[in-house]
């Protein structure tokens, strides 16, 4: 499946191509979070992670390690972050609707501020409940 006005689906600018298998490549951001942030992409146009066949899902997964290791061996970052996003709200981070995984190294003094917002904890009951609703989902399929 292929989307036409996609970018990622018509990526053509191969000379920018860091790594790339037969379902899927990666690429350094056009809108890096900082240096070397790259993004992993399936050639094929989907929009969210859950809609991934497995087989693809297990070399996107395969190619992030990959990925983060080359970054981490090119930067000596702090850390490393690793971000899939299936936001289509418009108003947060994803700009191309076309599934991707974001790889990037992190510093101490990057400024980068990921604000967590929790809820209570619902405590064991409360969790056993939640578990249940997602494994009657999960049995399901």
């Amino acid at each position: 499946m292929s989307n036409h006005e996609c970018p990622f689906c018509n990526f053509a600018k191969t000379h920018l191509i860091v790594h790339e298998t037969d379902l899927t490549y990666s690429i350094i951001s056009l809108n890096p979070i900082n240096t070397h942030h790259a993004m992993v992409i399936p050639r094929e146009h989907y929009e969210s992670f859950s809609d991934l066949p497995d087989d693809l899902a297990a070399e996107l997964i395969v190619h992030v390690k990959q990925l983060s290791s080359a970054i981490r061996a090119v930067c000596r970052p702090d850390g490393m972050a690793h971000m899939s996003d299936d936001d289509f709200s418009d108003v947060g981070y994803n700009l191309v609707r076309h599934y991707k995984f974001h790889v990037f190294p992190r510093y101490s003094d990057d400024g980068i501020a990921q604000k967590w917002s929790r809820v209570p904890d619902p405590g064991d009951e409360g969790r056993e409940k939640l578990a249940d609703a997602l494994r009657g989902t999960m049995k399901s399929r």
